[in-house]
């Protein structure tokens, strides 16, 4: 008995669970068509709207088109009637028209006309005006002041820098028309000159040395000034007349280069 009850209350309740589920799975997909029919149709008045605007725009645009052309013709319009639809459809222009004209327009600003700035050119702080190229050839011992590091350039005095500029510049313009044998190169404090230094000439001060009665004994050289490979010359040999062949000797005072007038710049 009691197993009978039991079991017609589980086939009842059963039966209600199943027709819940039913009822439930219908009200959610009746919730689901109606939540998507609003949004389709919100979206299909969004869509219309924007179809609107866009006609408007395009046809405010073909009538203001259409009234330049004619104003630029300065054609006067006798009978409206008798013209033919055809004629203010030529004078539009075209869609591959405006393509093409856009095309060329983003073409000439963006790649044709736009160069890229030029690198500012290095000048001289001294007033000489930008530096000589320094050419590829040339030796690494003598170059210029204006390529050394900051560094290097602090452990002179200004005034030293811009001598050293000067000869840098003179040197540079000796390499440049076919004089490459000097190995170094000094400047005079007093009379300004650049002296480039060679193995085989030497700037001197000739000296004179004397008997007691004025007679010149011999001449040999005071303050002698020659580049690198030059041969180490004493007294004696000035006194014996010992110089080695190949030796060249030029007064100081004569020789020289005044870079002012060798650059073709403004005296300071």
């Amino acid at each position: 008995m009691f197993w009978d009850v039991f079991f017609n209350r589980a086939i009842l309740a059963g039966t209600v669970f199943f027709l819940l589920m039913i009822v439930g799975s219908q009200f959610y997909s009746w919730h689901v068509r109606r939540t998507t029919d609003a949004e389709l149709q919100r979206t299909d008045h969004a869509v219309r709207a924007l179809e609107n605007r866009t006609q408007t725009g395009t046809t405010a645009n073909t009538v203001e088109t259409s009234r330049v052309d004619f104003e630029q013709a300065e054609t006067p319009l006798e009978n409206h009637d008798a013209q033919p639809r055809d004629v203010d459809t030529a004078a539009l222009p075209s869609d591959d028209a405006e393509t093409i004209d856009l095309s060329a327009a983003f073409l000439s600003d963006d790649f044709v006309s736009e160069e890229e700035p030029a690198e500012p050119v290095p000048v001289s702080p001294y007033g000489y005006g930008p530096y000589p190229e320094v050419p590829a050839d040339y030796p690494e011992t003598l170059m210029p002041v204006w390529t050394w590091f900051e560094d290097e350039r602090q452990l002179h005095e200004t005034s030293r820098l811009e001598d050293f500029e000067l000869m840098g510049r003179v040197l540079i313009k000796l390499w440049n028309q076919g004089d490459r044998d000097f190995s170094g190169v000094i400047r005079d404090d007093e009379n300004g000159k650049v002296y480039p230094l060679y193995s085989d000439r030497a700037y001197v001060t000739w000296r004179e040395l004397k008997d007691e009665n004025g007679k010149v004994l011999f001449r040999y050289a005071g303050n002698l000034r020659a580049g690198d490979g030059f041969p180490h010359l004493s007294f004696r040999d000035f006194m014996e007349g010992t110089i080695p062949p190949g030796i060249h000797f030029m007064e100081q005072e004569s020789a020289g280069i005044d870079p002012y007038q060798f650059l073709h710049l403004q005296r300071r």
